[in-house]
């Protein structure tokens, strides 16, 4: 591909000599120079990769650099916007959340939809203060939220920290 890019003059052609690679690269045998091209390719996604020979590996490492001059060129230019990939990344919050909810679902005790909304303040401080509360109340859904369990954590260690001084 970058022989193409470079034909359509695509940043000009001193952008396309391939730049050197590390020595301790050069000096790495042929077998790990294949599995850090083929490490390169998967962080780039690049599906048509196929590893090479020795040079056709330290090539294709050293062109796809990120410190490679074309790259500030690729990234800024138009020509990519025809074949950009769009990626979709699933909600993974919501679909823990559903799995929860399919959980307890079968298991006979189904989740309440207050079990579901994040705790207010009062809430949290309420759980960390009387954990009889958390823990028959609202423990469900702090095991599966995250950001109410980094809260409830930080809000008991206030709790019991100001415990701890107290000498009986």
């Amino acid at each position: 591909m970058p022989s193409t890019l470079a034909d359509l003059g695509v940043g000009g052609p001193a952008l396309w000599i391939v730049p050197p690679v590390s020595r301790a690269l050069k000096q790495a045998d042929s077998e790990s120079i294949q599995k850090v091209a083929t490490l390169t390719a998967t962080s780039f996604c690049d599906a048509g990769f196929i590893p090479g020979d020795r040079e056709a590996n330290l090539r294709y490492i050293a062109l796809n650099s990120v410190d490679h001059p074309a790259s500030l060129v690729l990234r800024e230019s138009k020509l990519w916007i025809p074949y950009r990939r769009s990626i979709e990344i699933p909600d993974m919050v919501a679909a823990r959340k559903a799995d929860f909810v399919r959980l307890f679902t079968m298991l006979g005790v189904p989740l309440e939809s207050r079990e579901l909304e994040c705790l207010s303040q009062a809430d949290l401080v309420a759980c960390a203060t009387d954990l009889r509360s958390c823990i028959l109340e609202r423990n469900r859904h702090i095991v599966f939220c995250k950001a109410c369990a980094k809260k409830m954590l930080y809000l008991n260690a206030q709790v019991m920290a100001s415990q701890s001084e107290h000498i009986c």
